[in-house]
């Protein structure tokens, strides 16, 4: 049996799955043309294989149609997500301070948007506008400010501006600081080695005098904390 013969036979049985693959053949054919006439290969090769890749897609979408098993199996998965998703919706209803269940129930945004949302609606005591004194060395510090729970970023970034206006060396002040799952509980700064103490000490004097809080911060020595760096960890 020629070539032609089984191309035949194939057309015959799977129809669809013919014509996709007869268009990347003729793709090629196209290209083999154009090319007698000096056009660039290496300009048109790059449109040809975005199509090539469109049609084995296509294909394989064409043989998972015709095979019921594995559209059963499909249909199954669909259902199941969507009572797992209704089960996680619900429990975000009846916790809705929950940022886990939130970013789950949400799970097509990204989870800060979503976290930011829940710290908006919780309205909690926004910072109060105080002058932040200066200390000296500020500047020789990097200061880095992670928070989690229903802190807004808002609140956070005004917080970073006022100690950067201070002389504090603060980094990611428009994005308004990190917001991450791993701050919650926490209220502390933390620093490299004991010799930078007494500036991480000054530096939580400063968070303090804000009213970001409504609990202390302590100093803390962190090994993860790399030298000449400070970081916050708050949550509320």
């Amino acid at each position: 049996m020629d070539v032609w013969q089984v191309l035949k036979s194939y057309a015959r049985q799977h129809p669809q799955a013919a014509a996709i693959l007869m268009g990347a053949v003729a793709c090629f054919a196209a290209v083999a043309a154009v090319k007698s006439f000096g056009i660039d290969l290496e300009a048109s090769m790059p449109s040809v294989l975005y199509i090539i890749g469109i049609g084995v897609l296509l294909l394989i979408v064409v043989s998972i149609l015709n095979d019921k098993m594995i559209m059963t199996f499909i249909r199954w998965f669909i259902v199941l997500s969507g009572l797992v998703w209704l089960a996680v919706f619900i429990a975000h209803k009846v916790e809705p301070g929950s940022t886990k269940l939130a970013c789950a129930a949400f799970f097509w945004q990204p989870c800060r948007t979503t976290a930011d949302r829940i710290a908006d609606s919780a309205n909690p005591p926004s910072p109060q506008p105080v002058d932040i004194p200066r200390t000296e060395n500020a500047s020789s510090y990097q200061v880095f400010v992670q928070f989690a729970g229903i802190l807004k970023r808002d609140d956070v970034r005004t917080v970073m501006r006022r100690l950067s206006d201070s002389g504090w060396r603060v980094q990611g002040v428009d994005g308004g600081g990190e917001r991450t799952a791993i701050a919650a509980g926490f209220a502390e700064v933390r620093y490299a080695e004991r010799g930078d103490e007494p500036i991480a000490k000054a530096l939580a004097e400063a968070v303090q005098t804000t009213n970001l809080l409504s609990k202390p911060l302590k100093a803390t020595e962190n090994r993860n904390v790399k030298k000449g760096t400070l970081e916050v960890w708050v949550s509320r």
